[in-house]
This record gives C-alpha cells, structure tokens and sequence, in this order.
C-alpha cells in the first residue's frame, strides 16, 4: 500500500490510500490502524 500526499487542488490538504494486488481485511486493518496511530499523535 502507498500513502500520497494527494495530488492537483488537493495536495498537501488531503491524503490517499492507494492499493493494488491482493489486499485482505487484515492488511487494510492494520494500515486503519497504523493511519489512527500516526493521526492520534499529531493531537
């Protein structure tokens, strides 16, 4: 999975989770979670 800083009138303003291949629920959890993580240090 990759993480983007958006792109066009977007950028830097939103973000995008872009997956390709083979994805489980497990996998998609564990980015969620990682994404709650990093949202719940920056407060």
């Amino acid at each position: 999975m990759i993480i983007d800083g958006g792109y066009g009138k977007l950028k830097g303003k939103t973000f995008r989770v872009s997956n390709m291949g083979d994805e489980s629920e497990a996998s998609i959890a564990t980015v969620i979670a990682a994404l709650d993580d990093s949202l719940a240090k920056l407060g």
